[in-house]
């Protein structure tokens, strides 16, 4: 067993395990007393950051070797300690979904950077290189795959992304759409595909949701509207003629579980709500500075909308059956800049800024907080709720199971859930390395 270094796998578990405990006792102090009552300065550092190199070298003898219990075992994963040496070679795991209770799909890569979808599974995992971003529609039965000639919806999707195709949108169909409206937007690039940041098929399959920086398209087999910039806004960008083509920041949209409703915005909007035919709803205010995310709950009756300062947010839940400008709605959280959501019978779920996957009842009400590591860019949740599988801009998958019955020793969270797999998916390697 050449790959394990037993001294210094000692010292990762010694130190990882005195880190989790006094952050988990912190955090229920500040829970308990209030966060006036504790200073973060207290904390000791985690000390693992020193050891982060010969820890990698061992991930990848323990693959090498096929030792992966093993190496679960002795080296129990964490992100921070890893992040000061190994910066320049993460990324985004993000558009991340269960095809079904043994395959994650997802892409690897951030949206400013060349990407690709992958499959993982406990037997590997599968680089689709032919395929740029993935997207799936709220019921979970569709699924459009980005590739260089356009975007396709399929279904009945096995592991090895072979399904039935329902539709095809060509890039040359969508730019002529978008020509058609004669304003300031275009994707004309010699790769589309690279410059997208998420795609939402509706369960049709014959229509989908994009978003891109350079707006938010609702696009039918017959024609495309704009949902992202608003009409007032692209009037405004008009009146500037050396503006050139409109551009659009912190760009995000979702749809409803029942496929009703459409919530979108961006950095200079409103949250933004269309039905699912593109007609204008309503615009609701932020209640922070600039608008970031939304999701909707499981039930479809309400929108939740995060917006954004620096690194913090806040996030309320609005009622879908009254939706006006200007009132205040219950708050889901007051702390979080959300990067990625989803939602289960009663209950939220968004991973924010600094690492964490917090958990709400649809009231607000706090139920949980478990810490992956690495701000968070991609999250769903597994059909009977028992998995959460999470993606974070440090290339790191994480399959965590929910509500076990002892709580790990090397997890900081206030729930008792545990990490059983994780893949470490890096730039410049066509390796991924199962940890």
């Amino acid at each position: 067993m050449t790959w394990l270094n037993k001294d210094i796998a000692k010292k990762w578990r010694l130190e990882g395990e005195r880190y989790a405990s006094d952050v988990n006792a912190f955090v229920h102090k500040g829970l308990s007393l209030g966060w006036d009552e504790v200073d973060e300065r207290d904390l000791m550092e985690d000390r693992r950051t020193e050891l982060a190199d010969p820890i990698f070298n061992m991930i990848i003898g323990a693959n090498k070797a096929g030792d992966l219990a093993l190496l679960r075992e002795e080296l129990p994963p964490a992100t921070w300690p890893l992040a000061a040496n190994f910066q320049n070679r993460m990324q985004a795991v993000k558009s991340v979904f269960f095809i079904n209770d043994k395959a994650i799909v997802f892409r690897g890569g951030s949206t400013w950077e060349d990407g690709y979808v992958y499959v993982a599974t406990s037997k590997g995992t599968k680089h689709f290189e032919q395929y740029t971003l993935v997207g799936r529609s709220p019921n979970r039965e569709v699924y459009a795959f980005v590739d260089e000639k356009g975007i396709s919806t399929m279904k009945k999707l096995d592991e090895n992304l072979n399904g039935e195709q329902i539709h095809h949108f060509s890039w040359e169909f969508i730019e002529k759409r978008i020509k058609e409206l004669d304003i300031p937007i275009s994707l004309t690039d010699e790769f589309p595909h690279h410059q997208l940041t998420e795609v939402i098929p509706f369960s049709s399959g014959r229509k989908v949701i994009l978003i891109s920086s350079s707006g938010t398209f609702l696009i039918t087999t017959e024609q495309l509207t704009v949902l992202d910039p608003d009409p007032e806004a692209i009037e405004e960008w008009i009146k500037d003629d050396d503006l050139g083509d409109l551009e659009i920041t912190m760009e995000h949209a979702t749809l409803s579980y029942d496929e009703k409703w459409i919530a979108c915005g961006s950095q200079s909007s409103s949250h933004l709500i269309y039905d699912h035919d593109g007609k204008f709803i309503s615009e609701l205010y932020p209640d922070s500075s600039y608008p970031h995310f939304s999701w909707f709950t499981s039930d479809s009756k309400k929108v939740i909308c995060n917006s954004c300062h620096f690194y913090n947010g806040i996030s309320f839940a609005a009622p879908l059956t009254n939706l006006k400008s200007g009132e205040e709605f219950p708050l889901i959280d007051d702390n979080s800049r959300v990067y990625a959501a989803t939602a289960r019978e009663g209950e939220v779920y968004f991973g924010d800024a600094y690492g964490y996957v917090r958990a709400a009842s649809d009231d607000g009400s706090f139920l949980w907080q478990y810490f992956v590591g690495g701000t968070i860019a991609g999250m769903d949740i597994s059909s009977d709720g028992k998995w959460l599988a999470v993606g974070t801009y440090s290339g790191m998958l994480h399959l965590i199971e929910l509500n076990i019955e002892e709580r790990d020793l090397y997890t900081i969270s206030t729930a008792n859930h545990k990490e059983k797999a994780r893949w470490i998916v890096w730039k410049n390697t066509n390796d991924v390395y199962r940890w």
